[in-house]
């Protein structure tokens, strides 16, 4: 999702007055709909992501990832 808001910003030249609100859309639908533990784990374990130089061991991810595994016990 950060691949794609980059993008947007980038298409937009940088014009934060264009991009902001655009961006603002991105975060509440990712906030209510992919920010879920299932989510997180999916990122996480993604080798495509994981192995990126940019991949960030965010603790947030890892705790989600964790109360999934504690779901499936």
């Amino acid at each position: 999702m950060d691949r794609a808001k980059e993008a947007i910003r980038d298409n937009l030249k940088g014009k934060k007055k264009l991009y902001m609100s655009i961006w603002k859309v991105i975060d509440e639908r990712r906030s209510e709909q992919l920010h879920r533990s299932l989510h997180a784990v999916v990122y996480y374990l993604n080798l495509a992501i994981r192995y990126l130089p940019t991949f960030n061991k965010d603790k947030e991810v890892e705790y989600s990832m964790l109360d999934c595994i504690e779901i499936l016990e």
